[in-house]
């Protein structure tokens, strides 16, 4: 057989590969096994979906993240909230300083000495503000959305089943909004465990892009949190051990705890600059 020859043989094996594990489609199929159900299988769980979560009590969704990220008015800086029963926090990403709150205490890091002060969590986020996104998402499922979406993703073992309704426009706070989205993953038996709404604001020339989850409080937890506190205090000297590969902190939950545990965040304090005037950037 010829360079060529091997060349093309390959090329027909790799693609016979593909097709049979589903990377790529043939003419009518969708990638990776994924099903588009019809409008009316999509419009029946949506109206299902939309009765139990305008039904449900906001404390059911005491658990949340939150991600704006920034326009170019806002020098591209971005945000990620998370309050889950292993770790709440907040982050501000921006140049050239980061901002972290992390129990009962915000730190501002730079290139000079960091700075630091107590602070409450109401100052980052309030209750209002969650039972308001909570309330918009309950007033959107009560609307017909503009597009509708219900996919089998057999990849997404534990939610196979995603609703997606996004809506061409809207009203938050008395203000327009564009690019809104509701999206539910749901469990074999139609089961899920919260919900993603994301929304555009009007910034300047350009949009802020905001993104929210809502979920139980009780046993929820994030990986991305705990990255992005275990990025900090490596930066702030408060561990040598670098931030681990996703999969890997997926596998060493223990081990990955106990390094958090160990950061002295008290020393760090005493060798930062109290400023009693400090505050986490607002959005």
């Amino acid at each position: 057989m010829t360079l060529k020859q091997q060349f093309l043989f390959a090329i027909v094996v790799v693609s016979l590969l593909s097709v049979l594990t589903g990377c790529i489609a043939l003419p009518g199929q969708e990638p990776f096994g994924e099903r588009t159900s019809s409008s009316e299988q999509a419009q029946t769980m949506y109206k299902k979906v939309a009765s139990d979560i305008s039904q449900l009590d906001a404390s059911v969704w005491d658990g949340y993240t939150l991600s704006v990220a920034g326009s170019i008015d806002d020098d591209f800086s971005s945000q990620d909230i998370y309050k889950t029963e292993e770790y709440t926090l907040a982050y501000h990403e921006g140049y050239p300083e980061e901002y972290l709150w992390y129990d009962g205490w915000l730190y501002r890091v730079e290139d000079a000495q960091p700075a630091c002060r107590d602070m409450a969590w109401e100052e980052i986020m309030t209750e209002e503000y969650v039972l308001d996104k909570l309330a918009f998402a309950q007033q959107l499922l009560e609307q017909e959305a503009g597009e509708l979406v219900y996919k089998y993703i057999p990849m997404a073992e534990n939610h196979p089943y995603l609703l997606t309704a996004e809506y061409p426009e809207a009203q938050m706070d008395g203000k327009p909004v564009c690019s809104v989205k509701l999206s539910v993953r749901l469990k074999e038996d139609g089961a899920y465990d919260g919900f993603d709404l994301s929304w555009q604001e009007k910034h300047g020339k350009t949009n802020r892009a905001y993104a929210m989850s809502f979920f139980a409080y009780d046993g929820s937890s994030s990986l991305q949190a705990e990255r992005k506190l275990w990025s900090l205090g490596q930066k702030l000297g408060a561990t040598a051990e670098s931030v681990p590969a996703l999969s890997d902190q997926e596998e060493n939950r223990q081990q990955c705890r106990q390094i958090i545990e160990n950061m002295d965040f008290e020393a760090l304090r005493q060798q930062s600059d109290y400023q009693k005037d400090l505050s986490f950037p607002k959005k």
